[in-house]
């Protein structure tokens, strides 16, 4: 039952004002606001330029001639479901090869995570190259790629780096998934975007082309 008082009209009018409006009209520094303001969105992050043109295309070389299979679904990457992931991936094993790729990406990744996410971050999971064919409508459907319960420390920070030039793909768009609308990543070849791996994301189906990309994420202690 709703009581009287409730049904009164103007009831906001009612209660006595104890605020200054004076104070209300200053500019005050009091209270709490953000402690770093940015451009970026409070949840992803893009890095440009740590490989040129030369270097990137190495990249594909180099992961081309590696052993391909089909990219798999579940917490093992066990499952096959093209419906719902259709890819071909190579793992870039370190070695006297790759190691240079390892290095300039610990540096990039260690001052995007000073400067912007600030996680206790410990390694790098091998890092994974990804070909999505037109000619096989590949897309990854949305998902994340936190490991919450499977090992003794979690994946916190994800990236990919794209290495497609824009021209040679369609379709194919990184999108983050934060609210109603997905956050659509720029199809910048070399560009690096980092989020946190519990982020919602997809790649929409590439219609024609190829898109190559580089995949990795990094781990740290478990949340708490």
């Amino acid at each position: 039952m709703i009581s009287n008082y409730l049904k009164s009209k103007n009831i906001i009018n009612q209660i006595p004002s104890k605020i200054n409006e004076e104070e209300l009209k200053k500019d005050s520094g009091g209270g709490f606001y953000y402690l770093n303001i940015s451009d970026y969105s409070t949840t992803f992050y893009y890095y440009r330029n740590l490989f040129n043109s030369y270097e990137i295309d190495k990249i594909i070389a180099t992961c081309n001639k590696l052993p391909q299979v089909d990219g798999k679904l579940g917490s093992y990457n066990s499952i096959l479901n093209k419906e719902n992931r259709n890819s071909v991936i190579s793992w870039v094993n370190i070695n006297e090869e790759t190691k240079w790729l390892y290095e300039k990406l610990t540096g990039c990744i260690l001052d995007v995570n000073k400067s912007f996410f600030e996680y206790d971050l410990t390694r790098i999971e091998i890092l994974q190259f990804t070909r999505y064919y037109g000619s096989d409508n590949g897309l990854y459907c949305p998902h994340t790629d936190c490991n919450v319960g499977h090992s003794a420390d979690n994946r916190k920070l994800s990236f990919v780096m794209q290495l497609s030039d824009p021209k040679d793909y369609e379709g194919g768009e990184l999108r983050l998934h934060q609210g109603r609308t997905p956050d659509i990543v720029p199809k910048e070849k070399g560009l690096i975007t980092f989020f946190p791996s519990h982020v919602l994301h997809e790649c929409t189906p590439v219609t024609s082309g190829v898109r190559y990309t580089l995949v990795g994420w990094i781990y740290g202690p478990k949340f708490r």
